[in-house]
């Protein structure tokens, strides 16, 4: 699936980038409420942006990585957990980003122990996915 358009990019302090998406739902009371989802975002080698870097993407596409968890299938086998990854190619910068980063650690939230990113966000290490090894 290529990909196109405006994107705001987040930078961690582990160098890892991420961009967000936003919904409307309708909440309990019936009122329209916006929740957002970060996304992780891949460039090609030796690409970095700032972190809040405000660019236009021209060419990308959309993927997914898998890490396995340490739970397991009735046949043995391991179940993974899929992220989706945005695999930015060309791009232009519409406005520059600060060398601010921000925290990696997520906040504790009692209410949301169901966050999955939360669970996995450690597991993911912008080095050891395969589109970082790419040779362009």
């Amino acid at each position: 699936m290529n990909i196109s358009g405006e994107a705001r990019i987040l930078k961690d302090d582990r160098g890892v980038y991420k961009t967000t998406l936003a919904t409307k739902v309708i909440d309990e009371n019936g009122e329209e409420k916006t929740i957002f989802t970060k996304v992780n975002v891949g460039f090609k080698k030796g690409i970095e942006v700032k972190n809040k870097t405000k660019i236009n993407i021209t060419n990308g596409f959309l993927t997914f990585f898998r890490i396995p968890t340490d739970e397991t299938r009735e046949d043995g086998t391991t179940i993974n957990k899929d992220f989706l990854k945005i695999v930015i190619m060309d791009f232009e910068v519409l406005e520059e980003g600060t060398d601010e980063v921000y925290s990696s650690k997520p906040k504790k939230n009692v209410e949301n122990d169901s966050d999955d990113n939360g669970i996995y966000q450690d597991l993911y290490d912008s080095s050891n996915i395969a589109f970082d090894e790419l040779p362009f």
